[in-house]
């Protein structure tokens, strides 16, 4: 089974207001290190990120990483996109979010 990637947020926030997000990971090999970098890569500037985060997969292969504080400017709408690469430096598939930004 080949891992997947799912970035979880609310797809509607508002300029300037912090709101969190979440990279779910499953399908990945248990107890392997994983990076996950969350970046805005459309938007009004100044563009949020990247922010890196390490993360050890759990035996079922999975893995919840969060993102908090993530401040956006606007009105836009934003694109986040949520990364992933392991130890061993497979590059799971990518996952991006549309943020429409208030």
């Amino acid at each position: 089974m080949a891992a997947t990637v799912q970035l979880d947020t609310e797809t509607i926030q508002h300029v300037g207001i912090p709101f969190d997000a979440l990279v779910l990971i499953s399908g990945a090999p248990a107890g392997a290190k994983a990076t996950v970098t969350l970046v805005q890569t459309r938007g009004r500037p100044p563009l949020w990120g990247p922010k890196s985060q390490s993360t050890t997969i759990r035996a079922d292969g999975t893995a919840v990483v969060p993102f908090n504080g993530i401040v956006l400017e606007g009105p836009t709408e934003a694109v986040l996109l949520a990364s992933v690469v392991d130890d061993k430096g497979t590059f799971y598939p990518s996952d991006a979010e549309r943020i429409r930004v208030l």
